[in-house]
């Protein structure tokens, strides 16, 4: 009765005592098997729970660290940047809710970093951002919009140095009459 509530503690005991009175009884060995195997059953969930537990507290600090980073604005400078912050917490749990949460925040600061730069002028420095963005989701909503607006100013940019460089044509100069 006591291995059927779950007290497993006191089956032992009762088993004990059942041992003592009687050593030959045929159900003992049964009993101790079946108390030894919940007893190994509990410490098998208590160490998935524990190890479930670290690799969470794990995942919580890689978001932190990401969060912080992009707070700041280290989105891809210096070294330890919101970007190699992010990678970390994708090794430890890719497919958690928190991740993918920092994943989506990422994408979203680096595409308006891009924004940021695209309306400074400076299509080349927009382009670092937005292939950023696309390795931490390559199906990230607005990288192709970022892309082809970056291509544009690209073009443009040409188009305005090819015309400084060519010579404006020389002013005609009437024949005398």
């Amino acid at each position: 009765q006591a291995l059927l509530a779950g007290q497993f503690e006191q089956a032992r005991v009762t088993a004990e005592l059942v041992r003592l009175i009687d050593p030959e009884n045929s159900r003992l060995a049964f009993l101790y098997t079946q108390i030894e195997r919940e007893l190994a059953r509990l410490n098998a969930d208590a160490s998935q729970r524990q190890a479930f537990e670290s690799r969470q507290a794990q995942i919580r600090a890689a978001v932190e660290a990401v969060e912080q980073r992009i707070a700041r604005g280290a989105l891809l400078e210096p070294a330890d940047n919101a970007v190699s912050r992010f990678r970390e917490a994708q090794s430890v749990g890719g497919g958690d809710p928190l991740v993918r949460g920092a994943r989506d925040a990422l994408v979203a600061a680096l595409l308006t970093a891009a924004d940021r730069e695209l309306s400074a002028d400076r299509p080349t420095a927009a382009r670092r951002f937005v292939e950023a963005a696309g390795t931490v989701n390559s199906s990230a909503p607005g990288l192709d919009f970022a892309r082809r607006r970056i291509d544009e100013a690209l073009i443009q940019q040409a188009a305005l140095s090819t015309a400084a460089l060519v010579p404006a044509p020389a002013p005609a100069v009437a024949a005398p009459p």
